[in-house]
């Protein structure tokens, strides 16, 4: 809920050039446990996606991009780290390793802002605008994950 609020009430007003927007809200769907019921990640995956478009006014965007990043979870998991390393702790920097979870979140942030920028534009004649977007708003994105990740394996 805190991402959420973050997300609606700064980062959304908050862009570098026009390109870059922080999409920091997905951190929460990202970090949920391995053994959630997948009814629950997309029940959880749509109410946040929802709750981001009517405070942004954008119909559907954000509610179709974290369903998609909530399917693309549990394959990228897989992709990355052993089941069993899964299974005794939620993903987290702390848990897997800074690096390792960078990789996973950078993968599954790519994935939904495409999708995101790609709704936005809803044509593929401005692909060379959505690729910029994407890979701005994913380092953009990516750097305020470290941060708070970073910041969570201090206080431990």
């Amino acid at each position: 809920m805190i991402l959420l609020l973050l997300q609606v009430t700064v980062l959304n007003h908050f862009t570098i050039l026009g390109i870059a927007t922080s999409y920091l809200y997905i951190l929460y769907i990202i970090t949920l446990p391995f053994d959630i019921p997948k009814g629950l990640l997309y029940t959880l995956a749509f109410i946040t996606g929802l709750s981001v478009d009517i405070f942004c006014n954008t119909p559907g965007m954000h509610l179709l991009s974290t369903l998609l990043l909530a399917g693309f979870r549990h394959p990228v998991l897989l992709l990355f780290f052993a089941k069993e390393e899964l299974e005794s702790y939620p993903p987290s920097a702390y848990s897997l390793g800074l690096w390792r979870f960078m990789r996973y979140a950078l993968t599954l942030a790519l994935a939904h802002h495409f999708t995101l920028f790609l709704l936005e534009s809803f044509t593929l004649f401005n692909l060379g605008q959505i690729i910029l977007k994407t890979i701005s708003s994913v380092l953009f994105t990516s750097f305020f994950i470290f941060c708070i990740e970073t910041i969570k394996i201090a206080r431990r």
